[in-house]
């Protein structure tokens, strides 16, 4: 179940930083509000939770008698923690060998951040307190935490609703 578990998280979490770097590689910088929905989406949702349809799919072919809601929603958190933490990694590359690619999503969404502050007219702080925070979110520390525990949430609540559909066993005593 362990090696199940590591290879479903690794491959599913290799799928989603491939279109995590086409992202921030090429598509960020498009106008086009569509791309940006379609790699976004499929990196946070539709492929994690291809994955763990597919792991407790095997799941339940296999250990029949274990495939109840409590231990299916535990492994789907743990399934989508590694997959998190595959994304992350991938981040962590791309800051040390290619840091010009964060550099200029940095620049990027500042410029954006600018142009919006001067559309709704905000203040010089609003905007330095929005930089600043910009700043930290695309450093390895934010980027590792908000991966995981955004994983960590996608993982209960899409692990929940896949194994309720699937019909897993309650225990009851």
């Amino acid at each position: 179940m362990n090696k199940k578990l590591l290879l479903y998280g690794l491959a599913f979490g290799s799928a989603s930083a491939a279109v995590s770097f086409i992202y921030l590689s090429t598509a960020a910088y498009k106008q086009s509000t569509v791309l940006h929905f379609i790699l976004i989406f499929s990196e946070a949702i539709i492929i994690p939770s291809f994955g763990i349809y597919l792991f407790y799919k095997s799941m339940k072919t296999t250990h029949l008698n274990q495939f109840t809601i409590g231990r299916a929603i535990f492994l789907g958190f743990f399934l989508s923690i590694i997959m998190s933490s595959a994304v992350s990694l991938v981040f962590s590359y791309i800051l040390q060998f290619q840091p010009e690619l964060i550099a200029s999503l940095i620049d990027f969404k500042t410029e954006m951040y600018k142009s919006q502050a001067l559309k709704y007219k905000r203040s010089a702080s609003d905007l330095k307190g929005a930089l600043e925070k910009l700043n930290y979110s695309y450093s390895s520390k934010g980027q590792f935490i908000s991966l995981l525990f955004f994983g960590a949430s996608r993982g209960l609540f899409i692990g929940a609703i896949i194994a309720y559909v699937m019909k897993a066993k309650v225990v009851k005593n």
